[in-house]
């Protein structure tokens, strides 16, 4: 079963703005191309849940991919619940009188499972579901799997920070979601592009907990092509835009249809754009920042297993970045995979087995 939650689950930092899923009609995966988010080779049924911590969420509209139905848990004391019905299906939405940052995620697979983390990247548009759910619904079958949609995103609050990276107050809202949620055993992050990039920056100095760390085509930050940059931070409004980012993701939007129709829908949520736009907002006269970096060389101290995957077709990542951390970081595993820059996209039942045998390696 996939699930579409809310939580209440963020930093306490000043404010800025399960059970497996039903088996597909058919063969579980019948190829790696098997890019429709919601055909009729793959439905499921969804509880549209919301849950409440010290930290926060905000019910939002179903997909209507999603059959509706509804659970409600207490997370905490103290929380006000009002029901009502939107979309497709009846949102339970309980808010915190203490504040915090509303989180939407989604969920599949059985609690009593070894829990994954996925996050998503950092195209606009993206959300939790848009990026993972078909590799979602193949790890739920021997998985406890969450997929939040990050600070900004989707569903979840559009805070940002004008001071500060984009990296350390989502891993702190990553965290503090983490622990919302009663996630109570180390789990097993993985990122793709964006995502991953996250991933990689908190397997040192954090407080996750975590049985390993994955990052699909993400660097961390350097090795970047300039293709990518100029084309994700153009943020035109419009189909035709999204549809260059997602084949800049896939190589080929064919059959991406779907995909394009969530994130543009996304992309008009309000807030999202402002979130986006936001790194460029720099005073004309300000004198330059400069910060201290010290990554990738933290990845020499990571508190668990860190694997990298490198794609041999990605357009936004330089080739051969891999060796970059490796160099840095003999410990990280690199792995070399045949595709596109997100093979969470392209490839799901690929990369879901790739995945099961890093998580294996790391047990």
């Amino acid at each position: 079963m996939l699930e579409d939650r809310h939580l209440q689950a963020g930093p306490p930092e000043k404010r800025g703005r399960g059970q497996a899923p039903d088996a597909p009609t058919g063969d579980r995966h019948p190829s790696d191309r098997s890019r429709h988010h919601g055909s009729s080779r793959r439905r499921f049924l969804a509880d549209q849940r919301t849950a409440r911590c010290q930290h926060g969420a905000r019910a939002g509209k179903s997909d209507p991919r999603l059959s509706p139905g509804e659970k409600t848990r207490r997370a905490c004391a103290g929380v006000d619940r009002h029901s009502r019905h939107e979309g497709h299906g009846r949102h339970s939405d309980t808010r915190d009188r203490r504040g915090g940052y509303h989180t939407r995620y989604w969920e599949a697979g059985d609690p009593a499972a070894a829990p994954v983390v996925l996050l998503h990247d950092g195209a606009w548009g993206a959300d939790g579901y848009v990026t993972w759910s078909d590799v979602m619904a193949d790890l739920a079958a021997d998985h406890h799997v969450l997929a939040p949609d990050l600070l900004g995103f989707g569903g979840t609050d559009k805070v940002v920070y004008f001071d500060r990276p984009p990296y350390p107050f989502r891993i702190t809202h990553v965290g503090a979601f983490c622990r919302a949620v009663g996630l109570t055993r180390p789990a097993h992050f993985v990122g793709t592009s964006f995502g991953g990039s996250m991933v990689l920056r908190a397997c040192h100095g954090t407080d996750w907990e975590m049985a390993s760390v994955t990052s699909i085509g993400g660097t961390g930050g350097p090795w970047r092509l300039e293709l990518g940059k100029q084309v994700l931070t153009e943020l035109q409004p419009g189909r035709e835009y999204i549809e260059r980012v997602v084949e800049l993701l896939t190589n080929d939007v064919t059959g991406f249809e779907d995909n394009v129709d969530r994130r543009l829908a996304n992309s008009l949520l309000p807030g999202h754009y402002g979130a986006m736009v936001s790194l460029r907002l720099q005073h004309p006269q300000a004198p330059p920042v400069t910060r201290v970096d010290d990554y990738p060389a933290t990845l020499a101290s990571a508190r668990c297993p860190v694997t990298v995957v490198e794609m041999s077709e990605d357009r936004l990542m330089e080739a051969g970045w891999t060796a970059h951390v490796k160099a840095t970081a003999p410990q990280v595993d690199v792995v070399h995979m045949a595709g596109p820059h997100c093979p969470n996209l392209t490839a799901p039942a690929k990369t879901a087995d790739l995945l099961r045998r890093i998580f294996a390696r790391a047990a």
